[in-house]
């Protein structure tokens, strides 16, 4: 077996526009929630899906205003968000995969590995530095923004009052995965923990969304509202912590596979069975009957869920975590099931492992510098799904 190596690009496994399918898409968006907007303003249009749209893979939404990303790597977008311009989209962002998106800017990620912002401008929050590129990741704070290098480099830009949204805690280079909101940051590390920044309250008091839970592991993903921040960990149980918050797991919330925060506080979870479920007070009632959903974004006003049709993939068994000692194999699974042919695309710490294209991932020897996070994005009838990461630990 060929030594596995990482391919240029990140994040989704196909660059824009290289979908092709004889298949007649059939999967279905799905948005609702409440109106951030005072009576008598006009209407939210959020709930309002444009039709045709069955070839989204990617979903993201701020208050008010809602985005998909198509296969061909446009952008749609619907909603009657506060600030107007966070619906014009910039011309040049013809190839997303991926968006984040706040109350006032928005950042979108080309497959080129470059940022384009657009919405309000305080502060230089939409302008990306302008050497930034090998970008896989974006993040969208209140004065602030994010980027995550490939080399897992954390770039932030912007600033607000107390200045310390931007300035990234010593040593950051190891991120795989990074999210924000209000003031903060947060990065997921390599090693399955978690680093945080920012959150200053005023000149001597800090936010508890920077106070990361002490022994807090094995995470895969990250998450932040405004008052509360979460930690996937591989088994998918979630960890959450904040104002006015006990630290520690949710309670019930299991086998969960992706996260949507709520704009304030609380959370839309994606479970292994496609099915639903929030952990917030007051809820935003779910539609009823959604199901086989396998991407959802949002933050409320309004949640957006993409729910697969008939010919195109889901995943039933997702990547299991992995301890092994230093030189001997691990292997990595996943199952999946579609209507079409299915491919596959290995990524290890967010970035493609050449070669890896099967539903098995074998490494024959596995060292310390192999440690790290492993997930797949599945296709079939041109539409990928991305499962939950595993983690492999190495021994010595």
């Amino acid at each position: 077996m060929k030594p596995l190596r990482s391919s240029l690009l990140a994040l989704i496994v196909y660059s824009a526009g290289t979908f092709s399918t004889n298949t007649a898409l059939a999967s279905t968006v799905v948005a609702w929630g409440q109106t951030s907007r005072p009576p008598g303003s006009p209407p939210s249009m959020t709930t309002n899906v444009p039709a045709g749209l069955v070839d989204a893979f990617a979903l993201a939404g701020g208050p008010d205003v809602a985005y998909a990303i198509r296969t061909n790597g446009s952008v749609v977008t619907w909603g009657v968000p506060l600030l107007t311009s966070l619906t014009n989209v910039p011309p040049n962002l013809k190839d997303a995969i991926a968006i984040s998106a706040g109350t006032r800017h928005a950042l979108g990620l080309r497959a080129n590995g470059k940022v384009v912002g657009w919405g309000e401008d305080q502060y230089g929050k939409t302008d990306a530095p302008a050497l930034l590129d090998r970008v896989m990741g974006v993040a969208v704070g209140l004065y602030s923004s994010a980027g995550l290098r490939r080399n897992g480099a954390v770039v932030a830009w912007g600033d607000y009052t107390f200045g310390d949204s931007t300035a990234l805690p010593p040593g950051l280079n190891d991120a795989v995965g990074i999210a924000a909101a209000n003031t903060y940051g947060l990065a997921l590390r390599r090693d399955g923990t978690v680093a945080a920044w920012g959150g200053r309250i005023n000149h001597t008091n800090l936010s508890d969304m920077v106070k990361v839970p002490d022994g807090l592991s094995n995470v895969v993903a990250v998450a932040a509202s405004y008052y509360e921040a979460f930690a996937l960990r591989d088994d998918g149980t979630v960890v959450h912590w904040g104002s006015g918050i006990t630290p520690g797991p949710i309670p019930g919330l299991t086998q969960v596979w992706a996260m949507a925060p709520f704009y304030t506080s609380g959370l839309l979870a994606l479970k292994e069975d496609g099915t639903l479920v929030q952990a917030a007070i007051p809820p935003v009632p779910i539609p009823a009957g959604i199901s086989n959903v396998v991407a959802i974004g949002g933050v409320g006003t309004p949640f957006i869920a993409l729910s697969r049709g008939p010919d195109e993939p889901f995943i039933t068994q997702h990547p299991q975590t992995q301890t092994v000692a230093s030189g001997t194999a691990a292997t990595f699974q996943v199952t999946a099931t579609a209507g079409q042919l299915l491919s596959y695309q290995w990524q290890f710490n967010g970035v493609n492992l050449h070669g890896a294209t099967d539903a098995t991932l074998a490494i024959p020897a596995a060292w310390p510098a192999q440690a790290g996070h492993y997930r797949v994005v599945v296709a079939a009838a041109g539409l990928p799904i991305t499962s939950r990461a595993a983690l492999l630990k190495v021994s010595p």
